[in-house]
This record gives C-alpha cells, sequence and structure tokens, in this order.
C-alpha cells in the first residue's frame, strides 16, 4: 500500500450509475401511497414527538383517533343533530374491527377493513368520512412549493416526466398490502343539489321542522333499543 502511495499512478475514476436523487413533494390526496400506514396516524406520530408523548401504543389508539375526526368530519359535513355514532356504537365498530382483522390474520387494520365496517354501521356517508379522516395528513397544508408536486398511485407516479406515468419501487414495504375495491355512493353533488333546490315545488309538500325532529329522534331511539335486543 506503502509503495502505490509513493508512485502516485494516475488512475480512471470509477463511474456510478447510480443517479442522484431528486426531491418532489407528494399530493395529499395520494400521501396513502408513501407511507405504511395511515397518513392521519403518522401525523399523530409527529405531533406526539413535538408536544414530548409517548406514542407506545398510537398504533392501536390510532385508529380510535381516525373514528372521531371521522365522525367530527360526518356531524360538520351533514349538519346532521342526531346520529347513532355514540361511545357504545363505536365499542361495537371496533370489536367489529378487530374481529374482520384477526381472520385476515393481521394484527392492525386497513383501510379496506375500516371502511367496510363504517359502512356497514353509519352508511356510505360515514365511510367516506372514514377514508377522508385516514388519508389526511394535517402537516401537509404547510408545505412549501420549492418542489414539484407528483401524483402517486399503484406502482405509478405522474408529474415526473411530463405527466407520463412512471414506474416507481416501493422500498418501504414492511407489510403485505393487498388492493380490493368497494363501492360508495358519492355524496351529493353541490351542482345537481342547487338544481334540486330550483326545481322543487314548496307548494308540493307539506313539513313541519318541529315534528320532523321529533319523528328523526323517534327513529334513532328505535335503532339503539333495537342494537340492545
Amino acid at each position: 500500500i506503502k509503495e502505490a502511495y509513493d508512485e502516485r499512478k494516475s488512475y480512471e475514476t470509477s463511474r456510478s450509475h447510480v443517479q442522484t436523487p431528486n426531491l418532489f413533494e407528494v399530493n395529499k390526496e395520494t400521501l396513502f401511497f408513501a407511507l405504511t400506514e395511515f397518513p392521519y396516524i403518522t401525523y399523530l406520530y409527529e405531533k406526539y414527538r413535538q408536544e414530548i408523548k409517548t406514542d407506545k401504543e398510537l398504533s392501536i389508539d390510532g385508529i380510535k383517533e381516525i373514528l372521531i375526526r371521522a365522525r367530527i368530519l360526518f356531524t360538520k359535513k351533514h349538519n346532521v343533530r342526531y346520529h347513532n355514532l355514540t361511545s357504545q356504537t363505536f365499542q361495537i365498530y371496533l370489536q367489529y374491527i378487530r374481529n374482520l382483522t384477526l381472520i385476515e390474520n393481521r394484527l392492525t387494520p386497513d383501510l379496506y377493513t375500516l371502511i367496510k365496517t363504517a359502512k356497514q354501521i353509519g352508511g356510505d356517508p360515514f365511510a367516506i368520512a372514514v377514508l377522508e379522516a385516514a388519508r389526511e395528513y394535517p402537516f401537509e397544508n404547510n408545505k412549501s412549493k420549492s418542489f414539484e408536486t407528483v401524483t402517486l398511485g399503484i406502482n405509478k407516479a405522474t408529474g415526473i416526466n411530463d405527466h407520463t406515468p412512471s414506474d416507481i419501487k416501493y422500498r418501504l414495504s414492511e407489510i403485505k398490502v393487498e388492493w380490493r375495491d368497494i363501492n360508495l355512493k358519492p355524496d351529493i353533488n353541490l351542482q345537481k343539489k342547487n338544481e334540486w333546490k330550483y326545481n322543487w315545488n314548496p307548494y308540493g309538500q307539506c313539513s313541519w321542522p318541529p315534528e320532523d325532529d321529533q319523528i328523526e329522534k323517534f327513529n334513532t331511539h328505535v335503532r339503539e333499543q333495537t342494537k340492545l335486543l
């Protein structure tokens, strides 16, 4: 080694075929494809670290936080007074999620299980709220505009090469991922809602809001009592 050092012979520069990595911002609607967990749980981990709180059980307690967040989004979006998304309902819901997760030989539920059970407990509107809550990442609202934005999909990404879909490799696949379809009825379009409001004949029906509220409250009470039988 000393002789080679003393000779100072010239040598060819090694050529590496590895390209320099580029940084991109991820479209918040597709952030789920870039993480190994729900974006909202990732947000909770970062929040707990900022507040110096223990996150030992957050992978499990994060599911409860998603449900609470989904209930807030559901009630705010649909402006409902009475609903069956109570603590007792969530207890049954979590037990149902646990059973389905164990049947599928998993320790934590996946997104399909959360949405499927939410649809059966609270209908399509609540299932959509759970989906929106699970993929929510509040830190994304504070992102900078210094990087280009890419939209991710299943082993694909657009925005890297002039909006042409590019093949990507996911290197954080710590858990097995299985993509499945589920049918959800989308929310009413605002334009169609305005058209219905414009074409509706107010003299064709008779409704008294105080009586309607009592009827809805009674129906909710009957449903809750039926579940206890």
